[in-house]
């Protein structure tokens, strides 16, 4: 918060002493910062002269805080958004090989960054996510070293986000996943807040200015969502309110194991449907892409093929569609019931 960490600083980690032109490489590991070594610093420099100790602290990069800066900062969550589109809509673009070598940067960063946050950890995601990690430095180093001679060549890498990348694994493993401590879950509430600052504040003792501003706000909408649930309850009685069909269940439901089927159709053969079906793609050679399907599918979840053999289906046999499927899974991102 006093920013003796971060930007310009000697060693601008908050977690351990990473030498600011270190930051880039993430094969490097620094001593971690801990109260002991801050302990000694300060009772080191007591017993200097004012100007060694003033040498001896800003070695470490300490400094007494004369003012506190103003910044202004936005939602980064479009930067994320952006990334992750970034790849697909810019590779027939950046074809030379140092535009390539920054795709896979991009697309290291963004696997790095799914693994980081992630809901639920194992320890195989951990494992997982250090290898990312050193894969991604990697790539950076083959970046940073393929842009010696080009225009790009001052481009710094040495900045404290680059290298607290470092750490999130540790952090993970002691304070759980990223959520319990990121700024990422509070970020919703930037808008607000500054809105409430510019708008509804004197610029000073602003604290219970914007609280007051942001309980009006959450009462209004409390009243609002209370008047909307009114007026749904009314339109259900008078029998008024519209029926959404794409979320309303068929009738004829059927469950095997954990799969709902409905909306039944007639029987129909395959030749038939492949010729009613034959202006959509997905219906071309419908019969041998599902016999091939089957015969893949089947072994793969330890269900034997029928006679031992690989499924065929002729054109003449026949099948029963079904429109609307649902199936009850749990989740491997955070092990909950899902459906879809």
């Amino acid at each position: 918060m006093a920013l003796i960490r971060g930007l310009r600083g000697l060693y601008p980690c908050p977690i351990c002493f990473v030498k600011a032109e270190q930051q880039s490489d993430l094969a490097v590991t620094s001593d971690l910062r801990t109260a002991h070594h801050a302990q000694a610093a300060v009772e080191k420099a007591r017993t200097l002269n004012a100007e060694r100790a003033e040498q001896s602290l800003k070695h470490l990069g300490l400094r007494n805080v004369n003012t506190v800066s103003n910044l202004s900062f936005n939602d980064g969550s479009k930067h994320e958004d952006i990334s992750k589109i970034m790849i697909y809509a810019v590779h027939n673009i950046l074809t030379d090989r140092l535009g390539l070598l920054l795709l896979h940067c991009v697309r290291g960063y963004m696997e790095l960054n799914m693994y980081v946050g992630l809901e639920l950890h194992t320890t195989n995601t951990i494992a997982a996510g250090r290898r990312q990690l050193e894969k991604f430095g990697e790539l950076m180093k083959e970046y940073i070293a393929a842009c010696e001679g080009t225009e790009f060549e001052d481009k710094k890498w040495n900045f404290i986000k680059m290298h607290l990348h470092k750490h999130v694994f540790n952090d993970i493993e002691q304070k759980g996943v990223t959520k319990n401590f990121g700024t990422k879950i509070d970020e919703a509430m930037h808008g607000p807040a500054r809105a409430a600052y510019l708008r509804q504040t004197n610029f000073n003792n602003v604290a219970p200015q914007i609280l007051r501003s942001l309980h009006r706000r959450m009462v209004g909408k409390y009243i609002l969502e209370q008047l909307d649930d009114l007026d749904a309850l009314w339109e259900d009685e008078d029998g008024d309110a519209p029926v959404d069909l794409d979320n309303v269940d068929p009738l004829d439901l059927e469950e095997f194991g954990n799969v709902v089927v409905g909306a039944k159709h007639k029987v129909i053969s395959f030749l038939a449907l492949e010729t009613a079906m034959k202006q959509y793609l997905a219906f071309v050679n419908f019969r041998i892409r599902f016999s091939d399907f089957l015969s893949d599918f089947l072994p793969a979840y330890g269900h034997a093929l029928p006679g031992g053999k690989r499924v065929r289906f002729i054109p003449e046999q026949e099948i029963t569609p079904y429109r609307y499927l649902k199936v009850f899974f749990q989740s491997l991102d955070n092990w909950e019931d899902e459906t879809d």
